[in-house]
Parts: structure tokens; sequence; C-alpha cells
């Protein structure tokens, strides 16, 4: 699955941890509107940091994506 997301709020961080521990088969990926966002104002730790952190390959929308994408694929 390919996951776009703009904002990554507390709720959906939970969401996707729980979807990924109950579906260990399936592969997320995240593409990021912007990887380097931090979660929240106080945070230092940015999108893509969390992401990795909890096991989830990520794309940045800012960046060519789409061939990270393909590449990414390829690996699998």
């Amino acid at each position: 699955y390919l996951e776009a997301k703009g904002k990554l709020d507390l709720d959906t961080r939970k969401k996707m941890i729980w979807f990924r521990d109950s579906n260990p088969d399936i592969r997320v990926i995240f593409l990021f509107q912007n990887a380097d966002n931090k979660l929240n104002k106080k945070s230092k730790t940015t999108y893509a940091m969390w992401a990795e952190a909890n096991g989830f390959e990520w794309l940045d929308f800012r960046k060519d994506w789409l061939r990270d994408y393909i590449k990414l694929c390829e690996k699998r």
C-alpha cells in the first residue's frame, strides 16, 4: 500500500502501527508531502525519522518520489 500523508497526527501514527502489527504480510510505504515536517511544534522527530524508527518505508513528494518508488518495488 502507498499511504499518502499530509499531516501525520498521533491518532494516525497509532492506527498505522496497529495496522502494520495486525497485517504483517502487507507492505505499507508512506508518501509524505514533506518528510522533514516535525511530528509537532516541540518535537525534534521528523515524519521520516518516525517512519524509519517504526519500520516503515517512506517517500518524499517534494523529490522524485516516483523514481524512488520504482526502486523500492524492485527491491522486493
